[in-house]
């Protein structure tokens, strides 16, 4: 992942989740949550703790998420169940 937005956006996509809840659970309006996905404001620690529970992530997995180890991961379990 090379931002901390497209992060966000990508963990929210793949686990379903709207920009309205999150930004409801995190007691935000949406334009504000809008705003980190989209690289216009950046959110606080708290905030990017907050966004990490509710993507069900601790705080350091959430900041050491990287898309490819992912899907590395996937495939190596997909390929050992074979």
């Amino acid at each position: 992942m090379k931002t901390l937005s497209s992060k966000i956006k990508k963990l929210r996509t793949m686990r379903s989740f709207s920009q309205k809840m999150m930004a409801d659970n995190m007691n935000i309006a949406q334009s504000t949550y809008c705003r980190y996905e989209s690289g216009e404001a950046t959110p606080s620690e708290a905030c990017l703790r907050r966004i990490a529970f509710l993507l069900g992530l601790s705080y350091e997995a959430f900041l050491n998420f990287e898309e490819e180890k992912l899907f590395t991961y996937i495939e190596k379990v997909y390929w050992e169940s074979r």
